[in-house]
């Protein structure tokens, strides 16, 4: 294989991925929940409300992790709790967001 058609390939196999990164864009990381207080225990669902995600990350801030799209947690300490969504779009690219 001549150095010229290596380097067509590359050159193509490039454009081929900054493509799909332009048409993917970057995702937007986003959520609700639901109940935000009561009495324990405490059960809260949460809503994805990202865009251009294809994988969710979850940190509930009670020590539960979940991948899951819609997730929900039961808190049975009251208190204030810190919830992380980490969100990915197909090219690899994330987005983060946390609430109290």
């Amino acid at each position: 294989m001549s150095d010229f058609t290596l380097l067509r390939r590359f050159f193509l196999i490039s454009i081929s991925c900054f493509l799909s990164l332009l048409v993917t864009g970057q995702p937007v990381a986003q959520f609700t929940a639901t109940p935000l207080s009561g009495c324990a225990p405490l059960v809260v669902q949460f809503q994805n409300q990202s865009t251009g995600a294809t994988q969710w990350n979850w940190d509930l801030g009670n020590g539960t992790l979940s991948t899951l799209q819609n997730p929900s947690a039961t808190y049975f300490d009251p208190g204030t709790y810190t919830v992380i969504l980490t969100v990915q779009n197909a090219a690899g690219q994330t987005a983060t967001i946390t609430k109290v």
